[in-house]
C-alpha cells in the first residue's frame, strides 16, 4: 500500500506531467508563430532532433511521412511531459513566483537540452554552432514553456478549489477571499 507521502509525490508528478503537456502546447504554438514570422528558419529543432535520432537508430526509412510527423510531435509532447513532471521537485529551489520560477525552469530545460545532451549526442548543434535568431527563438519558446507549465501546475493545486468551485476546504470550512487568492497564485478571485 502506498503511503500518504508517496501518494502525494505521485500526484505531484502526475500534475507536473499534465502541466508540462500544457506548457508544451503553448511552446509549440510559439514555435509555429515564430516559423510563420521568420524567427525560426529551416526545420524546427524538435523535428530535427527526432529525425536525427531516427537516422541514428536506423529507423528513418521505416516511417512514412505522416507517421514520422506524428512520431516527432508525440516525442516532443512526451519530453515536455517528462520535464514537467520534474517541475514540482525543482520549484522548491526556484523563486516563489510562478512566473519567475517557470521562466527559470524553462531556461534550465533549454540549457540542459540545447547546450547539454543534444550537442553531446550529435542530435542538434550546440547554441554556439547555431544561428543567433534560432537560439533566441528557442530560448523564448522555452520561457513560454516554463511559465505556462508553472501557471498550469499552480492552477491544478489540489487545494485550489473544491469540485463545486466554491472554495470549500477539505474540512468543510470556506476560504476567505485572500485565502482563495493565495491558493490560486497569480490568479485572483474577486
Amino acid at each position: 500500500m502506498m503511503s500518504r507521502r508517496d501518494s502525494a509525490r505521485a500526484s505531484d508528478l502526475a500534475r507536473g506531467a499534465a502541466a508540462g503537456l500544457v506548457g508544451t502546447a503553448a511552446m509549440t504554438a510559439a514555435l509555429a508563430a515564430a516559423k510563420v514570422f521568420g524567427g525560426l528558419p529551416g526545420e524546427t529543432p524538435p523535428r530535427k532532433v527526432a529525425r536525427r535520432a531516427k537516422e541514428a537508430a536506423g529507423l528513418a526509412d521505416d516511417l512514412p511521412g505522416p507517421a514520422f510527423e506524428l512520431a516527432w510531435v508525440t516525442e516532443h509532447f512526451a519530453y515536455g511531459a517528462v520535464a514537467g513532471a520534474a517541475y514540482p521537485v525543482a520549484r522548491k529551489a526556484l523563486p516563489r513566483s510562478p512566473v519567475l520560477s517557470g521562466a527559470t525552469f524553462g531556461l534550465a530545460v533549454w540549457a540542459t537540452s540545447y547546450a547539454g545532451w543534444l550537442p553531446l549526442t550529435g542530435l542538434h548543434p550546440g547554441p554556439w554552432r547555431d544561428s543567433n535568431r534560432r537560439q533566441a527563438t528557442m530560448i523564448a519558446a522555452h520561457i513560454v514553456y516554463g511559465v505556462t507549465t508553472a501557471l498550469a501546475l499552480n492552477w491544478m493545486k489540489p487545494d485550489r478549489l473544491s469540485a463545486d468551485g466554491r472554495g470549500r476546504r477539505p474540512g468543510g470550512r470556506f476560504r476567505t477571499g485572500s485565502q482563495r487568492s493565495r491558493a490560486a497564485g497569480v490568479f485572483s478571485h474577486s
